[in-house]
């Protein structure tokens, strides 16, 4: 029984150029989410680098001393549209990053309530620490020392008995 193959290029394009383009289809979208789930956690540590609290004299509440807001700020902070891509992500990462955000808009809301967002505080510096801590193992970053620790002091400046 003969299967037609008389040379090497016979079952090149018969067999190995058909099975890699399939395999090339089927890898391909698991690839390109890798890509973008690496791409993503580069914006949040380089987002992140820039997150130390403002450190000159400036009265107010701990959560008034972050000036800016963040792209993956606003991804997270919108689930729904991002159903996908936010369960893509690693699960400790988008948990306390998520967790993160909610603790600092939830502090902003007591305080515009004549509030202590002191829990509120807690909460903020823990996530981030985790999430610092997450990120600087996997892309040998300083986010702990460099963002974490300011922001615990800044809170422990303001609530001196805070558990951070």
């Amino acid at each position: 029984m003969e299967l037609g193959f008389t040379t090497a290029k016979d079952l090149l394009e018969v067999l190995f150029v058909p099975l890699s383009a399939a395999m090339l289809a089927l890898l391909w979208p698991a690839m390109a989410a890798r890509r973008r789930r690496s791409n993503f956690e580069d914006l949040i540590s380089r987002e992140l680098a820039e997150a130390a609290p403002y450190a000159g004299d400036f009265d107010g509440p701990w959560h008034t001393h972050l000036a800016r807001r963040f792209l993956h700020e606003e991804i997270l902070g919108h689930p729904v549209d991002n159903t996908d891509f936010v369960l893509s992500l690693e699960p400790e990462l988008s948990y306390h990053l998520s967790q993160m955000w909610i603790a600092y808009t939830k502090a902003q809301k007591t305080t515009n309530a004549n509030q202590p967002s002191q829990p509120h505080a807690e909460q903020f510096c823990w996530h981030l620490r985790q999430t610092a801590h997450y990120l600087d193992q996997k892309h040998r970053s300083d986010l702990v020392k460099t963002v974490a620790e300011p922001w615990a002091a800044l809170v422990r400046q303001e609530y001196p008995n805070a558990k951070v």
